[in-house]
């Protein structure tokens, strides 16, 4: 048995041995070098004590790696570079960097010699070996590097790489999945596109081997070739052990007053472990190992001291911890070499907190355990008192007179006993407080159960009070409230889901046939007839069992009804109700099938669907006496409801028509004629229309209203003009009198807008600003229709609010009050 404290000798001898030169004399291949600037892969097979040759090689600078894999994970090699004489160039760890100068190589060949660590280890397994020529500038999307394996179980493989050191950022990596042996895209079983460096392929088939390929995206600047991860990995045989991770441990007992050949030993194995979450540790000085294949175990320290011996069949790491992360490992022994057979391990510590839960970890050294079983015991020599001898001395044995309460124990729920000792109580969670629990386990450090708590779990629904094992059942509501599996409903004879005031009992949680929520069914012997039924009018039957019967409406009372659908408590009509609908107009009793029609007043008195009607013979809206049949709602051509058309021949004859002034006609048929008023006699009338029962015009009576003043017969559109009296006598302001008077001294003039609707802007002369006008509008009849007085701005004047004024022609007259001068223009208003 080698202990922990051998560790001196392991690390004294590495030192020594790092002094060597290590080369190798057997060759095992030949590599042309590209120089292409990308990563380029001189072998994914290399056999154990076989150098590389490389051919091709440039004074350039250039980087090597190798790389082995242990069950999927990449560690690093030990690389020397010789001349083709096996005179040493360079050496070191991968990845080894080297600029070969004048005189390093003959022919541009070189050796490369590979170990898995700086003592000359020769590899057991395949080296993945790589080039790269780091001069050569490299084209953009370069390869990915450095492809491993986190986690690996029998559906499921986890793997990371590392990002391209030359060449563009990648945006993502493509990724797929393929039976081993297969080229990239054959087969695909997996694939996706990672934004990171790292992707898991799941769905795969135990104990089976894949390949993985893996190649960068960058964007606009395309992707690299597809990188083929070696060597292929194998999946599990079987899904991972139940402790595969720290926070799955299994808990064994510390035993007490043994030695290591009575201690017991417990049987494990590392068959099938995927993944871990706690890094290796560097044991015995050597830090190349991988812990992916642990296996963990958690005791309840009952001394101070303990022993954990391991007898694996493989070269087995073992290590304590106080918790389950990195920072908490206390010890860990490795004191057995690769090349070594297996041996025991044995950790002592004898620094432990009684009463506290330790964990530790077993896995094998490089991932070499071809029989992955081993055993472990859990000893202290120390004397302890266990009385009733369950396994835990009465330091943490919290009932030492009874064999079933102790730290190892199954909590037992709802009893009031703490078996475990962790000073928690498992009780039913009781979330309605009803005090009856559902299933849900929950912990208390109340010896009793308190609100929220209970003993029992019978509560079938613990999220309402009002159901549980002694509540009352309910009928009809699909709950089932005493949690007797059973649910209470009404029987529905006739499957119509209406069921009768029948009541049964169900395990069909919602019902099924025969079975209703309801008791609403009137009849539940006709399936016709139920709440859910349509109502047939008219036929004394209550289909949906309101107590209604369903009826046509009989407002009028005339025995016929309308379309309007009534309901009634009665079997039978009574007023106010028919079971026919052939009434047209329900709201009056003169209208039904039974009625005489009557002309002219859209009404369709018996319902035949046709309306007497007044011909119009000139389509006017109005006709004569003449008595015709339509089908038409409402008049259509030719048709009228009245007969007041004085002239039938004449559309523009009518009571509708709009009469016109002055020509002898009765347009509108109401016997009068419009003419205009003359006042003064002098057969020239005023814009006063006046209506007239004569068909010619008489005194007072004009068929023009062209009379400016109607008041004096000698002032009309027949009388001669008098100059200069002031004077308007023949009605025409455009001849000499009216305005002849003025004197038109002002330059010319301009006027905006003209046409205008209510504002004017009149612009002046630059010598008329600031002058006072009097202003003034005339209209053809010569009466001012707007007068005002304003001054110029700005040589504008700026007339306002003309709209009140009519459409028409007008005068503009301005005079400069100044200097008494003045002008008129015509201007139109619309």
């Amino acid at each position: 048995m080698k202990k922990i404290t051998f560790l001196c000798l392991t690390l004294c001898l590495t030192s020594i041995l790092n002094s060597q030169n290590c080369t190798i004399s057997t060759e095992y291949s030949t590599f042309a070098a590209v120089n292409s600037g990308f990563i380029e892969n001189v072998s994914t097979v290399i056999g154990p004590g076989q150098y590389m040759t490389v051919t091709n090689i440039l004074e350039d600078e250039y980087i090597f790696t190798s790389t082995h894999s242990i069950v999927g994970v990449e560690n690093n090699d030990y690389i020397t570079v010789t001349d083709s004489l096996n005179s040493i160039l360079s050496q070191g760890f991968s990845p080894l960097t080297y600029t070969f100068m004048p005189g390093d190589i003959t022919g541009g060949t070189i050796r490369l010699h590979l170990y898995i660590d700086d003592i000359c280890t020769i590899q057991e397994l395949n080296l993945t070996v790589t080039l790269l020529n780091n001069t050569v500038a490299p084209t953009t999307c370069q390869l990915i590097e450095n492809p491993r394996v986190s986690f690996r179980s029998d559906t499921r493989i986890d793997f990371f790489w590392e990002a391209p050191s030359i060449g563009d950022t990648p945006e993502s990596y493509n990724w797929e999945v393929v039976p081993a042996g297969n080229a990239q895209g054959v087969g695909v079983v997996g694939s996706g596109v990672s934004n990171t460096t790292n992707a898991s392929a799941t769905g795969l088939t135990n104990n089976t081997s894949y390949t993985f390929y893996i190649r960068s995206n960058c964007g606009v600047n395309g992707s690299s070739t597809w990188l083929k991860t070696t060597p292929p990995i194998l999946t599990n045989s079987g899904p991972p052990p139940a402790n595969d991770y720290c926070s799955d441990a299994i808990s064994i007992v510390e035993e007490t007053d043994k030695n290591v050949s009575t201690a017991t030993a417990i049987n494990g194995t590392l068959l099938n472990t995927a993944g871990t979450d706690i890094p290796a540790e560097d044991c015995s000085g050597n830090s190349t190992d991988n812990a992916r294949d642990d296996v963990w175990y958690s005791f309840l320290a009952q001394t101070t001291d303990i022993n954990i011996t391991l007898e694996p069949e493989f070269n087995g790491i073992l290590s304590l911890f106080s918790e389950c992360n990195e920072s908490s490992l206390l010890v860990c022994i490795d004191s057995n070499d690769a090349s070594s057979a297996t041996k025991t391990e044995e950790i002592t510590y004898n620094l432990l907190v009684e009463n506290q839960t330790y964990y530790f970890r077993v896995y094998s050294q490089g991932f070499s355990a071809s029989n992955p079983n081993f055993t472990i015991k859990l000893w202290s020599p120390t004397v302890t008192t266990d009385a009733d001898g369950d396994g835990y001395n009465d330091v943490v044995d919290c009932n030492d007179g009874d064999a079933a309460i102790n730290p190892g124990a199954s909590e037992i729920t709802g009893n009031d006993v703490d078996e475990n000792c962790d000073g928690l109580f498992d009780r039913y969670q009781d979330s309605d407080g009803d005090s009856y629990g559902s299933s849900v386990v929950v912990q208390s450090g109340n010896s009793s159960p308190v609100p929220g708590e209970s003993n029992n779990s019978t509560d079938c629904n613990d999220g309402d009070a009002a159901i549980n094992p002694g509540a009352t059942e309910i009928t009809g509501n699909d709950v089932d409230e005493n949690c007797d599996g059973l649910f209470s409903r009404y029987q529905d004879s006739d499957d119509d889901s209406y069921g009768s005031t029948t009541i049964v009992s169900s395990s069909n949680s919602i019902p099924g046939s025969g079975e209703s929520n309801n008791s609403t069914d009137c009849n539940d012997g006709n399936s016709a007839i139920n709440p859910g039924a349509s109502e047939i009018i008219g036929n004394n039957v209550d289909e949906n069992c309101d107590g209604l019967f369903d009826r046509y409406q009989d407002s009028d009372s005339d025995g016929y009804g309308s379309s309007v659908v009534v309901q009634s408590g009665n079997s039978s009509p009574v007023a106010g109700e028919s079971n026919n609908s052939t009434d047209c107009n329900d709201s009056n009793s003169a209208i039904n099938p039974g009625a005489s029609e009557i002309t002219g007043n859209d009404i369709d008195e018996n319902c035949d669907g046709l309306f007497s009607r007044y011909q119009d013979s000139d389509g006017d809206s109005y006709g004569s006496s003449v008595v015709i049949q339509s089908g038409n709602g409402s008049p259509g051509i030719g048709e009228s409801n009245n007969s007041t058309d004085c002239d039938d021949s004449n559309s523009a004859i009518n009571p509708g028509a709009t009469e016109i002034t002055g020509n002898d006609i009765d347009e509108n048929c109401d016997g009068l004629f419009d003419r205009y008023q003359d006042s003064d006699g002098d057969s020239y009338g005023s814009s006063v229309v006046v209506q007239s029962g004569n068909s010619i015009p008489v005194l007072g009576e004009s068929n023009n209203s062209t009379d400016c003043d109607d008041s004096n017969s000698a002032i009309n559109p027949g009388a001669s003009e008098i100059p200069n009296n002031g004077i308007d006598d023949d009605c025409n302001p455009a001849t000499d009198d009216t305005l002849a008077i003025d004197e038109f001294k002002l330059e010319v003039i301009k006027i905006q807008p003209n046409p205008f609707h209510d504002n004017i802007l009149v612009h002046l002369p630059v010598s008329f600003n600031n002058e006072y006008f009097k202003i003034d509008v005339f209209d053809l009849n010569g009466r001012i229709v707007y007068k005002n007085n304003q001054s110029s701005i700005n040589s504008i004047i700026n007339i306002k609010n003309l709209e009140g004024l009519q459409s028409g022609i007008y005068f503009l007259k301005i005079s400069n009050i100044k200097v008494d001068e003045s002008i008129v223009e015509r201007i139109v208003k619309y």
